[in-house]
C-alpha cells in the first residue's frame, strides 16, 4: 500500500519545497529543474549511489509512502502506524544525507538529525493531540465522526478546533526541521553521484509531503479511496495546498537561521506550538 501514497508524498513535498525556495530567494523552478537534471544525469552516466545512500532513500520513500497511504484511506491509521512510518522516513532521509565518503559533512548532518529527532517528538505530540480530540484510535473513526457531524475541523466547541488547527500547524511547520541538511560541495573535490543526488532529493520531498499529508487528513478528511464529491476533493487538495506552504515557509525561513538560531529559535517554536494544542484539546 506504501507504493499508493509515495505519488502524493512527493507532491505535497514539491509543493513546499518551491515556496522554500522562494523564501530563501532562489529561482522559482529551481527544485525542478535540479530534479531533471539530477535525472539526466543519473540516467546518462554510472554514477551509483552508496549501499547507506540506496537504503536511506528507500526507507524514506517507504516511511512516507505509508504515512500517505494512511491519510487517504488506503492502509490502516492508527496512530502509531503514522508515528512509526513517519520516524522511518526522518530517520531514512538522514541516512541518505550522510555522505560517507566526507566526515564534516556526515558530521553536520548528524547535528541536523538531533533537532528532526527534539522536532520529530513535537510533530507526533502534535498529532497525538489530534487524535484525543476525537477520542479516536485511527483515522477511519475521525472520517466517520465526519460523516455524520460534517467537516471535521468545523464540529464541536471552538477551543477544541482551535487546539487541532495548532496542533496540525505544528506538524506542518515540523517539516522545515524535519528534512535533512543536505551538503553538497560542488566547487570541492566531491561532488555526490547523480543518482544518490536524486535519492536524496527525493527524500527531502517525501519527508516534507509526509507530515503535509496529514493536514488535510484530518482538517478535511474523509477517505478518498472510497470517492466523495467535487467539493470534498477541492477542499482535501486546498487543505493540502496550504499544509505546503506553511511547510514550504517554514522550511525556507529555518534554512536561513543559523544552527544555534535553530535549536534557541525554531525548534521550541514548533515544540510551543505541539503543546498549546494539546493543553486546547484537552481543556476542551
Amino acid at each position: 500500500m506504501a507504493a499508493v501514497g509515495v505519488p502524493l508524498a512527493l507532491l505535497l513535498g514539491l509543493c513546499a519545497d518551491l515556496v522554500a525556495g522562494l523564501v530563501r530567494s532562489e529561482r522559482a523552478l529551481r527544485p525542478v529543474t535540479g530534479f531533471w537534471g539530477e535525472l539526466a544525469r543519473a540516467v546518462s552516466r554510472a554514477e551509483p549511489a552508496s549501499l547507506l545512500e540506496a537504503a536511506g532513500g528507500g526507507a524514506a520513500l517507504l516511511g512516507a509512502g505509508l504515512v500517505a497511504a494512511a491519510a487517504i484511506g488506503a492502509s490502516p491509521g492508527d496512530p502509531a502506524l503514522l508515528v512509526l512510518a513517519l520516524a522511518l522516513a526522518v530517520a531514512g532521509a538522514h541516512l541518505a544525507a550522510i555522505d560517507p565518503r566526507s566526515r564534516s559533512a556526515a558530521a553536520r548532518v548528524r547535528a541536523r538529525l538531533l533537532e528532526a529527532a527534539l522536532v520529530f517528538a513535537g510533530a507526533a505530540a502534535g498529532l497525538v493531540a489530534v487524535f484525543l480530540r476525537w477520542r479516536a484510535t485511527d483515522l477511519g473513526s475521525v472520517w466517520g465522526a465526519g460523516e455524520v457531524l460534517g467537516i471535521p475541523l468545523g464540529v464541536g466547541p471552538p477551543v477544541m478546533a482551535a487546539g487541532q488547527v495548532v496542533a496540525l500547524l505544528a506538524v506542518a511547520a515540523a517539516a522545515g526541521l524535519l528534512v535533512p541538511l543536505v551538503i553538497d560541495r560542488r566547487r570541492g573535490r566531491y561532488r555526490r553521484p547523480a543518482a544518490a543526488a536524486l535519492l536524496v532529493r527525493l527524500s527531502r520531498w517525501a519527508v516534507a509531503g509526509a507530515a503535509v499529508v496529514l493536514v488535510p487528513a484530518f482538517s478535511v478528511g474523509f477517505d478518498l479511496t472510497a470517492g466523495g464529491d467535487a467539493l470534498s476533493f477541492l477542499l482535501w487538495a486546498g487543505a493540502g495546498l496550504a499544509g505546503s506552504a506553511v511547510a514550504g515557509l517554514a522550511w525556507g525561513t529555518f534554512d536561513r537561521l543559523g544552527p544555534r538560531l535553530r535549536l534557541r529559535v525554531a525548534v521550541p517554536l514548533v515544540l510551543a506550538l505541539s503543546a498549546a494544542g494539546a493543553v486546547l484539546v484537552s481543556v476542551a
